[in-house]
């Protein structure tokens, strides 16, 4: 990371020598190489100063198209040694009988957001459920009570009352752990691009969250798992005390305020004449449509997206909200990739794990704030060193191309000039100037 900040640095010094309008840049002066200011926010407005507005929205369409499928497996494979350095369980042990006898799970213990509320095969389904995962064998469980439902040959699961018991099937009885851990993980798929970036739409829009049975209740806890997020990323404290996972009346207002709009799938645009209200469902699904791993797809949809979300501005206006808005979407992003970890499928695997390494605990876990703060060793670390500074890897590196390309662009068109400048002198002296 402190090399891509060095690199980028040195890129912007060389823009200055290239070009005159940026002789004077000063915007560095902010930038900290030991991340003491925030480097998301300074990266962004980098990006928009050097390259203009749109390039906000270049470069989410160029994360969405281009990193995030590919930093899918990275993330889980970070994510798997995170959890086995915290419970320092040796794998090489035999599997217990107890796991073929099973555990009770209480639901809310393990679908946090509610998720399982949600029936993956209706219209929204698709936008909250990766196909034939673990969370869609937990919600069959859940509509067919007391009935054995298989995951893939590795668990049998059942719903009674509330719970979910969960046993590991029996063909790995006289296994070791290893072999388990190693077929459930790959079988885990965390993500697709289509369910982030309608999660990500939605969670500023709300556009699916009315149309679900969700509740406020369970919307409120996304935000506040969000703004834990926001708290820790702007955090320069090395160890985060209980006071972390409290909330301020300010900030228990925000998260009232905010689940009411969500889930009345309603976003306020605010102008200089009016406050306009709008719903943005039908756009969204158009926009979801588009070929996802085509960034000039995207590009192209994002453009017609904006263009209706704010079509009630001026054209001023409309560019200044969809800065805003873009800036906003990379940072939902982290918001959107750290909700999949905590994910229902992520989060039984945590608990069969914890099992494995007989780890026990006098926290009494009530709400997805309270299994943050109990798991903080693992999904602290996981947000802060493998999400967010994926994110601003990618934007470094982004910005590091972008003005790469204009310091050619600036010294090919020196070159140009000069080229120009040449032939008028040869010109003038071989007489045939104004040719």
């Amino acid at each position: 990371m402190l090399d891509d900040k060095k690199t980028l640095l040195g890129k912007i010094e060389a823009l200055k020598i290239t070009n005159e309008s940026f002789s004077n840049f000063k915007l560095l002066n902010s930038f900290s190489l030991n991340n003491k200011n925030n480097p998301l926010d300074f990266s962004i407005e980098l990006l928009k100063t050097t390259r203009g507005n749109k390039s906000i929205q270049r470069f989410f369409a160029f994360f969405v198209s281009n990193v995030l499928l590919e930093f899918e497996n990275e993330l889980k494979e970070q994510l798997k040694k995170f959890i086995i350095k915290i419970f320092n369980c040796s794998l090489d042990d035999i599997i217990p009988n107890k796991f073929f006898v099973g555990f009770v799970f209480p639901i809310k213990s393990v679908d946090f957001f509610g998720l399982l509320k949600i029936n993956p095969d209706s219209d929204n389904g698709k936008y909250f459920y990766e196909s034939d995962d673990l969370n869609t064998v937990l919600y069959s469980a859940i509509n067919s009570p007391s009935t054995i439902k298989k995951y893939k040959d590795l668990l049998d699961i059942t719903f009674s009352n509330n719970k979910f018991t969960i046993k590991i099937s029996n063909k790995y009885k006289n296994k070791n752990i290893n072999v388990f851990v190693s077929d459930f993980y790959s079988d885990l798929k965390l993500y697709d691009t289509n369910t982030v970036l309608s999660q990500v739409l939605n969670n500023y829009f709300g556009s699916y969250f009315k149309n679900t049975p969700l509740s406020k209740e369970n919307i409120s806890d996304l935000l506040k798992t969000n703004l834990l997020i926001k708290k820790h990323i702007d955090s320069t404290e090395s160890y985060i005390d209980d006071s972390y996972y409290e909330f301020t009346p300010n900030e228990l207002l925000y998260v009232e305020n905010e689940s009411k709009r969500l889930k009345n799938g309603v976003q306020i645009v605010y102008t200089c004449s009016a406050n306009i209200i709008k719903e943005i469902e039908n756009n969204i699904d158009g926009l979801l449509n588009t070929n996802l791993i085509n960034e000039q797809s995207i590009i192209q949809n994002l453009d017609i997206f904006v263009d209706n979300v704010y079509s009630d501005l001026s054209l001023g206006e409309r560019e200044n909200e969809s800065t805003n808005l873009f800036s906003v979407l990379i940072k939902e992003l982290i918001n959107v990739l750290f909700s999949k970890i905590l994910s229902p499928k992520v989060v039984v695997f945590l608990m069969i794990y914890k099992e494995f390494a007989f780890f026990y605990t006098n926290a009494v876990q009530q709400n997805v704030v309270d299994f943050i703060k109990q798991y903080k060793g693992i999904y602290l670390d996981v947000l802060k060193k493998i999400i967010y500074q994926k994110i601003i890897s990618a934007l470094v590196e982004y910005i590091a191309k972008e003005i790469s390309d204009l310091i050619l662009q600036n010294n090919i068109k020196r070159q140009t000039e000069q080229i120009e400048n040449y032939t008028r002198q040869i010109k003038s002296l071989v007489g045939i100037n104004g040719i």
